[in-house]
């Protein structure tokens, strides 16, 4: 069996070091397989950066300190955001406003991954999203 990229939602990630249960079984399976090559984008660092510093991720700080040895623990992949992936993201004539979703749909998209989310209202952009 060859490996599946996915590409973790913010909430997936914090869900997945904080609170692994509010996770659905499928995503929970999808992260754990050893086979599947799970990714962390830039633009999930930023948004949990941004959202803690404004107050609304206090239960993240620990997590964000030590951003890189939990991504290194867990064995996932740090996914840059390119100048492609900001013009697909740019692009999208959705009218899902939030950049951060925007973006995380353009590298999915980009990059031919899921995008492991609960998130129904990225079923509009066209990325394979998986719950």
């Amino acid at each position: 069996m060859g490996s599946i990229d996915y590409l973790l939602d913010t909430h997936t990630l914090i869900w997945w070091w904080t609170k692994p249960d509010a996770l659905s079984k499928h995503a929970h399976e999808l992260i754990s397989d050893p086979y599947n090559n799970i990714h962390i984008s830039a633009a999930s660092v930023w948004e949990m950066a941004t959202k803690h510093r404004k107050g609304k991720l206090g239960s993240i700080g620990e997590a964000l300190a030590n951003f890189q040895n939990m991504i290194n623990t867990v064995s996932f992949y740090l996914l840059n955001i390119s100048c492609q992936h900001a013009m697909v993201a740019g692009q999208y004539s959705s009218t899902h406003r939030d950049p951060f979703d925007r973006m995380l749909c353009a590298q999915a998209q980009t990059e031919q991954m899921g995008l492991i989310s609960c998130d129904s209202k990225l079923s509009g952009f066209p990325i394979h999203l998986v719950w």
